[in-house]
């Protein structure tokens, strides 16, 4: 088989991992059904003498739900030879259950001479819970030169203790030219200090130019304090025609059954 049909065939077999995965996400499979497919699809590729890539790796790594699925995945590439490179390391810290399993991770990846990037950083957020946390982990990262961007803030802003703490996030933002988005303003408004902080962060969002979707209405819901502002946000959801999901009516109920 000569290179380029070789590169072909191995582009193939990293789309159908991919196809195997984003199945996964559709609950089209369950994780042990796409995990016994891609190792079958994995063996028919070195059957036929197709030599893997670490982009079939890391396409492979992203089925794994467990620590010894991870190991296996790494062996059995290992075994031909094949390294992994910073989004492998970056694929495995955002699969860790812990702070310091992702630490290790992390550790691992510098000696082994590779840099960090954006997407390292952004995957030690979720193990943050305060804004000084989420600092901490920029200030980590610095020396590498790596700059958070969107999602790095989001997570952050997703830690505020507050409205001003998340306002001061979003200056930020603004100062270092990174781009706003409506997760952005989710979670403003989710850590907002109350309704009334909340219906201004809307008011804000939908005059900047950003279209709210019903996740936003939702978050705004749960800010309610009163029927009158549950009707507010109940009509703001019929003006826009969003339909009224199970999620929706959980919430709509519950906060008109603690309201008055």
């Amino acid at each position: 088989m000569t290179q380029p049909n070789v590169i072909m065939v191995q582009n193939q077999w990293r789309d159908k991992i991919l196809k195997i995965r984003q199945d996964r996400k559709d609950k089209l499979l369950s994780g042990e059904e796409a995990w016994a497919l891609a190792m079958r699809t994995g063996e028919k590729y070195n059957n036929d003498d197709i030599p893997p890539t670490t982009d079939i790796l890391n396409a492979h790594l992203q089925l794994c739900q467990s620590p010894e699925q991870s190991k296996i995945i790494l062996k059995k590439f290992r075994d031909f030879g094949i390294k992994p490179n910073t989004t492998t390391y970056n694929i495995r810290i955002s699969q860790a259950e812990y702070q310091n399993e992702a630490k290790e991770i992390y550790d691992l990846m510098l000696r082994e001479g590779l840099r960090p990037n954006t997407y390292t950083l952004n995957g030690f957020m979720p193990f943050c819970t305060t804004v000084a946390e989420g600092r901490e982990i920029i200030k980590m990262m610095h020396k590498y030169n790596v700059q958070p961007n969107t999602q790095t803030y989001n997570g952050l802003i997703s830690m505020a203790s507050g409205t001003q703490e998340g306002r001061i996030i979003l200056e930020e933002m603004e100062q270092k030219n990174v781009v706003p988005n409506v997760v952005t303003y989710n979670s403003l408004i989710a850590t907002a200090n109350d309704y009334q902080d909340s219906e201004k962060i809307y008011k804000e969002m939908k005059d900047s130019g950003f279209e709210p979707t019903l996740n936003t209405l939702v978050t705004l819901l749960k800010k309610a304090e009163s029927r009158s502002d549950v009707a507010k946000v109940e009509q703001e959801r019929l003006n826009r025609k969003f339909p009224g999901t199970l999620v929706w009516e959980k919430q709509y109920a519950e906060k008109m059954n603690l309201t008055i």
